[in-house]
């Protein structure tokens, strides 16, 4: 029963991330200006955003690719004293 749902849930996740993700460069385009004043800090919030972004993503891809086996990414979901047994 939940198979079904699995991909209408993917596909719903996947359309609403790359619909905000689209809509986030021109709305920081206009953030700037109308919060400053100024023309340039439209440009610089979305420039130093998308640097952020190109250095910040290869780093944590390759922390969650190198994780051991059975840890399911960078972060353990449960601390070693808190673990249920």
């Amino acid at each position: 029963m939940l198979g079904r749902y699995a991909m209408r849930c993917y596909l719903g996740g996947a359309a609403a991330a790359r619909a905000g993700d689209e809509m986030s460069g021109p709305a920081l385009l206009l953030a700037g200006p109308a919060l400053t004043g100024s023309a340039t800090s439209g440009s610089s919030l979305l420039a130093g955003i998308m640097v952020a972004a190109a250095l910040g993503g290869p780093r944590s891809s390759g922390c969650c690719s190198t994780a051991p086996p059975g840890r399911g990414g960078c972060w353990p979901r449960h601390s070693p004293s808190t673990r249920r047994r």
